[in-house]
C-alpha cells in the first residue's frame, strides 16, 4: 500500500503540471484514463505470477512508484513553466465584469 501511495501523490504533481500548463482538465484525465488502461489490462496481463510479481507490477508496485516519482521531480523543477495566475484578481474581475452586464442590461 506504500508504493500506491507514493504513486498516487507523485501523479498528483504530473497531472497539476498538465492541468495548469494546457489550461484544461482534459490532458490529465486523459493520462489517467491512459495510465489504468495501460497499467491494469496491458502490463499486468503481461507478467507471469512468480511469487515476488506483485513486488514489481500493478499499481501497488515498486517500479511504477519510483518511475512516478522521477517524473514527479522532473515536473515540479519545471513548475515554473505554468503560468501562475492570482486567483483572487481574476475572481474580482470576473464579479466586476458580471456586476457591469447587470447594470448595462438594465
Amino acid at each position: 500500500m506504500g508504493c500506491f501511495t507514493v504513486m498516487v501523490v507523485s501523479n498528483s504533481f504530473i497531472f497539476a503540471w498538465l492541468r495548469l500548463k494546457s489550461g484544461s482538465l482534459w490532458t490529465a484525465a486523459v493520462l489517467h484514463a491512459s495510465h489504468n488502461l495501460f497499467v491494469q489490462t496491458v502490463f499486468d496481463n503481461m507478467m507471469r505470477d512468480t511469487g515476488k510479481t506483485l513486488w514489481y507490477t500493478t499499481e501497488f508496485g515498486v517500479p511504477l512508484a519510483v518511475v512516478n516519482v522521477a517524473f514527479a521531480v522532473y515536473f515540479w523543477t519545471r513548475r515554473g513553466a505554468v503560468e501562475q495566475k492570482d486567483v483572487r484578481a481574476s475572481l474580482a474581475a470576473e464579479i466586476d465584469k458580471s456586476r457591469f452586464h447587470s447594470m448595462t442590461d438594465s
